[in-house]
């Protein structure tokens, strides 16, 4: 078939891969192998199991984020919680945010996936921040 991604070669009972396996195309395959001397055969059925690995980089649903909220708030409060999505799986699909900018970390906390005040906030002290996270 035309989407066959192995080749057997008979003279030494060799499977070789004809192209590259990817995780998040195909988890499994399937490979049915016969074994014949021209009176009787036998069969195995092959299960290939392909790992993932770390190889997508964790998206933000957005590029930018505008977050207005009141001042006078909670030490504690949630600001805003990030939706993020990674292809991989189990620990290769954990993310982790941090700050780009050191002096973030006075106002704000990253728990989890979610911004987090760490300060009172006051209009008329600090009117407008803007910073990075990755």
């Amino acid at each position: 078939p035309a989407n066959l991604q192995f080749r057997f070669q008979a003279t030494n009972q060799n499977i070789f891969i004809l192209e590259s396996l990817d995780f998040e195309e195909t988890s499994q395959h399937e490979i049915s192998i016969l074994a014949t001397d021209m009176n009787s055969s036998s069969s195995v059925c092959l299960f290939v199991y392909v790992l993932d690995v770390n190889d997508n980089k964790p998206l933000f649903d957005k590029q930018i984020y505008e977050l207005y909220f009141q001042e006078n708030n909670q030490i504690g409060d949630l600001v805003h919680s990030f939706n993020i999505s990674d292809l991989d799986r189990g620990v290769n699909g954990d993310t982790f945010l941090y700050f780009i900018e050191e002096n973030i970390y006075f106002y704000f906390e990253l728990i989890q996936n979610n911004l987090i005040a760490k300060i009172e906030f006051d209009f008329e002290e600090i009117p407008f921040l803007e910073f990075e996270v990755t």
